[in-house]
């Protein structure tokens, strides 16, 4: 709930704050010992707030990308695993479907998703607090897609 430090938590991973005591791991390293840039180039993102910005679904898609690209596997593969595959394959010109500002021609499930994997496609590992995903996805939804993401992470990615 509010003010249960949900958010104080997730600025310790990055070192945005030190733990004043214990420590904060991420697979078994004391972020400590990590180098802060490089951790936190390594943090994928998944706002709340879910932001689609206009253009297609891809080009959402591969926003943040270093150099704007990803095949086609790519994407489908981070669709897939945020359960977001079948409403695109549904639409009109699939990964080059449009997508109006702020997302107005997608449910706020399905923007959450699309949010989800454009993260995914960035290739970090992430894990947005289920009662966040359950609020726009539907508990059940965000229990499948829990169970959709790997139960390893590739290596050297952080899981977070």
């Amino acid at each position: 709930g509010t003010g249960s430090g949900k958010t104080s938590l997730v600025n310790l991973i990055p070192r945005f704050y030190e733990a004043t005591g214990g420590s904060v791991r991420v697979f078994g390293r004391d972020v400590r010992e990590l180098d802060p840039e490089a951790l936190r180039a390594r943090i994928g993102i998944v706002p709340q707030k879910a932001e689609l910005f206009r253009g297609t679904v891809r080009s959402n898609l591969l926003w943040g990308t270093a150099d704007g690209q990803a095949d086609d596997a790519r994407l489908w593969a981070a669709l897939e695993t945020a359960q977001a595959a079948d409403f695109i394959r549904a639409k009109q010109g699939g990964l080059d479907a449009p997508v109006e500002q702020k997302g107005r021609n997608f449910s706020g499930g399905q923007k959450q998703r699309l949010t989800i994997a454009r993260a995914l496609v960035l290739r970090h590992w992430i894990s947005p607090p289920m009662p966040l995903c359950a609020r726009h996805c539907g508990h059940c939804r965000a229990i499948r897609l829990y169970s959709s993401f790997p139960s390893a992470p590739p290596p050297s990615t952080p899981a977070i």
